[in-house]
């Protein structure tokens, strides 16, 4: 029995490759998954500006007001009442957007890793064809000296039972 363990270098190839197809497939719906993330904070950053802008437009408002034709004290209470309503918007897509890029960045880590996992199954297969090849070079050498010694052989036989010789005579 042979103690030493053959490998199927053609069968690991194809479970390699299989490897780096589901790989793949990983890492597709990951950069999915990064792209939704980076486009909610694209989105929620786009918002928050239109908060912002539109505290700005209505203090903006009020000040042309109050330059034309005055404020009163209600006019004002109403405007502190609806900045502070437009405050509480901007905290809230403040806190949004941290949020979304808290989770854009735990998307980017996992595309991240997903790529490392491709690149060393990637490299599996490399390595799995370099050792098939490797050994296919091996064993062409071994038939190759094979036929050498074989051919020796022969020559030795002949020559030792006299058929160069008689050849060599005639």
């Amino acid at each position: 029995m042979n103690s030493e363990m053959t490998v199927d270098w053609k069968r690991l190839i194809e479970v390699r490759r299989k490897q780096q197809v589901a790989a793949q497939e990983v890492v597709a719906l990951d950069r999915r998954r990064e792209e939704e993330a980076a486009a909610l904070v694209r989105h929620v950053a786009s918002e928050l500006e239109a908060r912002q802008l539109a505290k700005r437009a209505h203090w903006q408002a009020i000040e042309s007001a109050a330059r034309e034709s005055g404020c009163t004290m209600r006019s004002l209470s109403e405007a502190r009442a609806w900045s502070g309503a437009l405050d509480a918007q901007i905290a809230k897509g403040q806190a949004d957007l941290s949020e979304a890029q808290t989770a854009h960045c735990e998307k980017l880590a996992v595309l991240e890793r997903s790529r490392a996992r491709l690149r060393a199954a990637a490299g599996e297969v490399r390595k799995a064809e370099e050792m098939l090849k490797r050994e296919q070079s091996a064993m062409a050498q071994q038939r190759e000296t094979r036929r050498e010694a074989l051919a020796e052989e022969a020559a030795r036989v002949l020559w030792s039972s006299g058929h160069f010789a008689a050849a060599g005579r005639a």
